[in-house]
């Protein structure tokens, strides 16, 4: 879309003739932003008509998203005044369009809706340490799968994961590289996560899998291979460099830091003397049985 509307400035920023030097990768770094779909899954269990609400929401939220963000880009590629004076600034951008007050106004709602897209997150990620923590995954699983008496709700999963989130953010003020490393690696493994079950509905599980309410029919098959090659795809391109020359400081660590989390959780899988996680764990735990489920309506349920 840049080389059709900016013929003439559009190769500074795709082919890397500017200021900026990941413009190389520009285009393959707005992939890091197409994840999050199975944001509605984590609340599936708060959530009434889960097997169709939840998967109305994953597909609504990325149909919307994507044909907002189409909208959003034709729109500023548009009202671009000056291409080359604004190669990765958002708010230069603003001030040419509206003026100084009026890009502050804007980027104040910006602000606005990335804390409650953080605090979406956050919930998310604090309802899955609930729930690892409730399978007795994590150290100490006890202390982090309860849930408070009066309001049922895990409030030392929440604190663990405010921690853990602060001392990620912190890590930037001491190195930008580690900082980058983690949020690359976050971002693979988020896409690989996705990958697994895609993968293992169309084959392991084709003959066992049952459909849901909500389910795509004869375009399961085509739509799970064209998922999985874009994923495939996402992997290898990450794994990358981001920025030239490569050198210590704009080297990938990426590969480095996925390698490692894999040896952490196989090692933790096989180890032996009956303490790794092969030998006692047995899968999700039922926090209420089908006997006690007899008779039982819910509302909303399907």
């Amino acid at each position: 879309m840049l080389e059709i509307l900016y013929p003439n400035s559009a190769v500074h920023l795709l082919r890397g003739r500017g200021r900026s030097r990941s413009a190389d990768h520009n285009p393959v770094l707005l992939t890091q932003e197409f994840y999050g779909y199975d944001a509605s899954v984590h609340l599936s269990e708060e959530t009434l008509s889960a097997s169709s609400v939840v998967a109305n929401g994953m597909w609504t939220g990325s149909i919307s998203t994507w044909l907002l963000s189409v909208l959003t880009l034709i729109m500023v590629l548009f009202c671009m005044q000056d291409f080359m004076g604004i190669p990765n600034n958002w708010a230069e951008y603003l001030v040419q369009l509206v003026g100084h007050r009026g890009a502050a106004a804007i980027l104040a709602f910006t602000w606005i809706d990335g804390l409650l897209c953080t605090g979406v997150i956050f919930l998310s990620a604090q309802r899955i340490t609930y729930a690892v923590a409730r399978d007795g995954i994590l150290p100490f699983s006890k202390t982090y799968s309860k849930v408070t008496p009066k309001h049922h709700l895990p409030v030392n999963a929440a604190l663990l994961m405010v921690v853990l989130t602060i001392a990620i953010c912190a890590a930037v003020i001491g190195s930008t590289v580690a900082f980058s490393a983690i949020t690359a690696a976050a971002t693979i493994g988020t896409n690989l996560s996705y990958l697994i079950p895609i993968v293992a509905r169309q084959t392991i599980g084709r003959k066992h899998f049952k459909a849901a309410k909500w389910n795509f029919g004869a375009w399961s098959i085509p739509v799970s291979i064209i998922a999985s090659l874009y994923i495939a795809f996402l992997f290898v391109v990450l794994m990358l460099p981001q920025l030239y020359p490569v050198n210590a400081q704009t080297l990938n660590y990426a590969p480095i830091v996925i390698g490692g989390i894999t040896a952490i959780a196989l090692g933790g899988w096989l180890f032996p003397f009956s303490l790794g996680a092969r030998y006692w764990f047995e899968g999700p735990k039922r926090t209420i049985s089908e006997v006690e489920l007899v008779g039982v309506q819910v509302k909303g349920s399907d």
